[in-house]
């Protein structure tokens, strides 16, 4: 066959790693919202799309050896996989409402939800993964048909494949998605498979033989036949750990550079995509290695496997020089930018991880040619390696997120498959030890590991926890006199810090400030303190519930400080609060703030619950009379989705009658059309809307309703009386004591909200353009003018009391808003 047939070959192939990781991260992108972004629901979708893999790749593995145009049946694979693209999100919604029904059976069985979980997404994702893991098995029968070198060519589709993925992923996490939205991506995406399915079927038609017969080549097993049952074994189990491995490190390295550069989804794209291309450039350096080296191939990959289990201890050194790197790389004004966030996540992604996935790149291609004993066969020993390998990335993928990381810590966890990979090295030497001893790669293996214990780096804990990209343009001219790690040191006290199942928390207490100051930090980022953030975390809690009528269920989405949850507790009417946290460290975090939260943890109204908010508000349709909803910034991955359309309507069905939703919203670092499209977003489910400001040039509290709100001022004052109400809120810093000043933080209604919204983009779960948006934002100085604009339309509360029929002193209300807003009052007042 002509050389450049399989040049164009290896082009199909390439673009087919490319599809398939925008398949992968648009699918996964659409199913998290429905299905929970918690721990365990992230884990199931990334288990059952690798488990699709690999049962592809071992059931083609089986059957291509039979094929004669294995390429024919690679084309309608692929043709099938278009369609299936296409016609996905309309599965997607088929299957939905079979998940809402069978998840609310049973929303508070963990274990039978995750089943649940697992089901569904197996019905959506299954199919695809299937066709896509049968594709390597065909084209090592098809190299097998073609190519004397089978396991070379076979190792060069690899490579091609996965590099192919990283443009995939770069495609789809920093262009696709953020300007065209899931569908639209998916669409391209198939129509470009299409493309390439048709390209395959001509290719087979003109080019590919019938005839199945071809001579074989001598084994490449390095040792008799009679030694290949016990040979093929340790090879098969070595790949399993180096998978199991793999995965270990790739969500260790994620964890780490999250506390770096931020949770946002242009950091996950560039872990994700430096370590495929350390994968896929392995990849390609072994296949061309491989070529010439023909003799030893069992103890290269012995020595690789040692290398490379050296190579990611080693990264263990570099993880608390990653803080001082990213601040040698910060610009405001480049990282306000597309490309400075790629030039910033992809440089301290580079620097940590790229040398050694690269080596663990070389280990599946080195096994490939172990393996592959005739070409006959070469189809069923590549699918059943793929299988293997992908298996242990599987065991990786969930013992590294609920076992090792939350318990081990990631230090740890990186030390650990280090380990495994130098066992992976030392399974394949048992054959050439004249007295085997079964139990010397584990026996080595636990030295090396206790070892590497020994001879650690020390983990700065508040160093790595210090936010050191939230906070950079402070870090940058503190850094100018002192290191970073020195003046952490004499600026904080560190009270907590765990691994968590999704994220590192931390609570600090600052040392410089005269008042006591404790914050509580997820991945470095500040959610809460005792302090700044005190009038913005009462008044979430107080103002709906004083609003409504009768808030006897409450339900807080985000456990922060568990102030909110703490104040909402105080009403006398209210008879439960239920707090909806997806990460556990951050519930016991909220412990050291029980002089500020009124030991809501040992209240007997608490009722914490640990899932994900938007997918407990799905399965629990109409039980509260008030939610309020305080997440964290948009900007991080996930949060987003509690931004949306769907998300408020969600919200919407599980309010009771009358019910009152309350959304916190920051004004810095979002532009004022962002920030309209989410009032636009948030009015359009909720009609009857108020806004108010927490605190002054920072915090807003969206508070919405289906119904109208009554504003009776009598009726407000009785409740605000109570003692413990009332106390909570006369406290410093937040100082309210009368009616008039509690309503002094309202500043408009959705009359006043008409002229903002008119022409904003409603923020979708189709296309989520805050979670590509909002990054770019980070660093831009906007609670000024957003500010403004909000004061030039502002009209007050009273307007609206008066429309209902009611009366309030406008004097003491106008005193009221003078102490609020000195800066904004002639804007405020000329309306």
């Amino acid at each position: 066959m002509p050389r450049y047939i399989f040049i164009l070959i290896g082009l199909i192939f390439f673009l087919s790693g490319g599809l398939a990781l925008i398949y992968e991260v648009t699918w996964v992108r659409i199913l998290s919202p429905e299905l929970g972004a918690d721990a365990l629901a992230v884990t199931t979708l990334v288990s059952v799309f690798l488990g699709g893999l690999a049962a592809g790749a071992y059931f083609s593995g089986h059957l291509a050896n039979r094929l004669a145009r294995p390429l024919k049946i690679y084309g309608y694979l692929e043709a099938l996989l278009a369609l299936y693209a296409l016609l996905s999100p309309s599965i997607l919604n088929s299957l939905l409402p079979l998940f809402g029904f069978l998840g609310s059976q049973a929303p508070e069985n963990i274990w039978l939800l995750s089943f649940f979980r697992f089901l569904v997404s197996s019905l959506l994702l299954l199919p695809p993964t299937l066709l896509m893991g049968a594709t390597l098995p065909l084209l090592a029968r098809f190299a097998a048909k073609q190519s004397e070198n089978t396991a070379a060519t076979t190792s060069f589709f690899y490579a091609l494949n996965t590099l192919g993925a990283v443009v995939g992923c770069l495609a789809a996490g920093f262009v696709l998605l953020p300007l065209m939205g899931n569908s639209s991506t998916l669409q391209l995406a198939a129509v470009i498979n299409l493309g390439m399915a048709l390209g395959l079927l001509l290719l087979s038609r003109n080019h590919e033989r019938s005839g199945s017969s071809f001579q074989e080549s001598k084994s490449s097993l390095p040792v008799s036949s009679t030694e290949q049952r016990s040979f093929l074994p340790l090879i098969t189990l070595a790949v399993t750990l180096s998978g199991m491995a793999g995965l270990i490190c790739q969500l260790a390295w994620t964890r780490v550079l999250v506390l770096i550069v931020g949770a946002s989804a242009y950091a996950f794209t560039s872990v994700l995509a430096v370590f495929l291309l350390g994968l896929g450039g392995g990849a390609l350096t072994a296949s061309l290695l491989l070529k010439y080296w023909q003799r030893g191939r069992v103890f290269g990959f012995s020595i690789l496997a040692l290398v490379t289990g050296l190579a990611v201890y080693a990264s263990s050194f570099v993880l608390t020089q990653l803080p001082e790197l990213f601040l040698g790389l910060f610009n405001t004004q480049t990282a306000s930018s597309l490309f400075g966030q790629f030039k910033i996540n992809m440089g301290i992604a580079t620097s940590l991880l790229l040398l050694p996935s690269w080596l663990l790149g070389m280990l599946f291609p080195f096994a490939l040619h172990l393996v592959i004993a005739q070409r006959a066969r070469a189809a069923q020993q590549t699918g059943s390696l793929y299988f293997w390998n992908t298996l242990g990335t599987i065991l990786g993928s969930t013992g590294a997120g609920f076992i090792l990381i939350p318990l081990l810590g990631l230090v740890t966890s990186l030390l650990l498959a280090a380990s495994l990979l130098v066992m992976a090295g030392l399974l394949v030497l048992l054959p050439y030890i004249r007295q085997p001893k079964g139990y010397l790669p584990l026996l080595v293996s636990i030295n090396f590991l206790m070892a590497a214990f020994y001879f650690a780096p020390g983990w700065n804990r508040a160093l790595m926890v210090s936010g050191v990209s939230e906070y950079a343009e402070i870090y940058a001219e503190i850094s100018k006199e002192y290191s970073l790690a020195e003046y952490l040191e004499e600026s904080t006290e560190l009270l907590f810090y765990q691994d968590g199942l999704t994220a590192t928390i931390s609570v600090e207490r600052n040392r410089l400030l005269e008042q006591d100051n404790i914050y509580i930090a997820t991945n470095g980022k500040v959610d809460g303190s005792s302090q700044l953030d005190m009038p913005t975390q009462k008044l979430i809690a107080h103002l709906p519930s004083i609003l409504h009528p009768a808030p006897l269920e409450v339900a807080v989405i985000g456990m922060g400080t568990g102030v909110t949850a703490g104040s909402a507790s105080l009403h006398p009417a209210t008879k439960k609060v239920t707090v909806v946290e997806i990460e556990p460290a951050m519930v016991e975090a909220a412990r050291f703030f029980s002089d500020y939260n009124h030991q809501f943890h040992q209240q007997d109204k608490a009722d914490i619950r640990i899932t994900d908010g938007r997918l407990h508000l799905y399965l629990h349709p109409r039980q509260y009379d008030v939610i309020l909803s305080e997440p964290s910034n948009p900007w991080i991955t996930g949060i987003a989705s509690l931004f949306t359309q769907e998300h408020y309507q969600l919200g919407a069905k599980a309010l009771k009658s009358g019910g009152i939703y309350a959304q916190w919203l920051q004004i810095y670092d979002l532009p004022p059309q962002q920030v309209h499209s989410i009032l636009a977003t948030f009015q359009s489910v909720f009609p009857y809307t108020l806004v108010a400001f927490t605190l002054a040039e920072a915090d807003l509290l969206l508070i919405g309703s289906q119904q109208p709100l009554d504003l009776d001022p009598e009726r407000l004052d009785r409740r605000m009386q109570p003692p413990q109400v009332a106390a909570d809120l006369a406290e410093e810093p937040i100082k309210i004591k009368t009616l008039h000043q509690l309503l002094a933080h309202i500043w408009l209604t959705e009359e006043e909200l008409e002229p903002l919204i008119a022409q904003a983009q409603l923020h979708r779960d189709d296309h989520p353009f805050l979670m590509y948006q909002a990054p770019l934002n980070r660093y831009l100085q906007t609670q000024e003018e957003n500010s403004r604009i909000l004061a030039e339309v502002a009209r007050g509360i009273l307007p609206l009391i008066r429309r209902q029929g009611y009366t309030l002193n406008q004097l003491q209300l106008d005193q009221a808003y003078q102490e609020q807003l000195p800066d904004y009052l002639p804007a405020f007042y000329k309306n």
